[in-house]
């Protein structure tokens, strides 16, 4: 993100990373409005657990899948209060591969306000499919499941991908 998207005051940023990463180095003071959220690219259907196993929410903490942090509702509602509030045209976001949570994003933000993807972005059907449905269940006000979970799948191997950013207007 830091080589690809020039300050812009009309131009609010998503960034995502992994906890223990370096945040994205760019300035905040750059950007309309900078939201920075970390959690590791998990899903459901990447650690094989069933679709409704792992709650929306833990009421003491983070989820985690063995020491991976899982996207929570908590991540979604600062997503959805994030773009609620802004007063700009544009949103990047950004995460470290770019094809999965930042993507996911994207997408929702793309069917939230009607907007139209950047021609970068091309496909999203890599978008991870916990923060899309955490989004959609957040958005919608339906109800979340909380309460604790307890990984039964076996550790997955995390690939490692240079960063790809995209942009698009959201209003």
């Amino acid at each position: 993100m830091e080589h690809r998207t020039p300050p812009c005051q009309n131009t609010a940023v998503i960034s995502i990373v992994a906890p223990g990463n370096y945040p994205a180095a760019f300035k905040d003071d750059d950007f309309n409005s900078v939201l920075r959220l970390t959690f590791d690219d998990l899903c459901e259907e990447h650690i094989k657990e069933p679709i409704g196993s792992i709650p929306d929410l833990d009421p003491d903490g983070p989820i985690l899948w063995h020491s991976l942090q899982l996207p929570d509702a908590n991540h979604a509602r600062s997503i959805i209060d994030f773009l609620d509030g802004l007063t700009c045209e544009n949103v990047v976001v950004h995460c470290h591969a770019g094809i999965s949570r930042s993507a996911a994003v994207a997408q929702f933000i793309a069917d939230k306000y009607n907007a139209a993807l950047s021609e970068e972005l091309g496909d999203t059907s890599f978008a991870n499919k916990r923060v899309l449905r955490l989004l959609s269940k957040c958005n919608g006000n339906q109800t979340l499941q909380v309460g604790k979970y307890h990984p039964s799948g076996e550790m997955a191997t995390v690939g490692d991908q240079d960063d790809f950013d995209f942009s698009h207007n959201i209003r």
